[in-house]
């Protein structure tokens, strides 16, 4: 039985100076966190670079009435 990868409970996605500086303290408190650098993938790909961006329709990126 091949052992699974390990998961973490947090997530964050970009390491600028305000996200560098979040998954830091989350990670000096002692919780496990996976990130993942925006601008190592932006580099990543060739220009002129298309980025796709898929949001959930109806969910937070949707039109809200108020």
């Amino acid at each position: 039985m091949e052992a699974s990868p390990a998961l973490w409970h947090i997530g964050l996605v970009g390491l600028a100076i305000m996200g560098q500086n979040l998954a830091l303290n989350i990670a000096d408190k002692g919780f496990p966190i996976s990130v993942y650098n925006l601008h190592d993938f932006v580099l990543s790909i060739e220009r002129p670079r298309s980025v796709i961006i898929l949001i959930k329709a109806g969910g937070e990126g949707g039109r809200r009435e108020h």
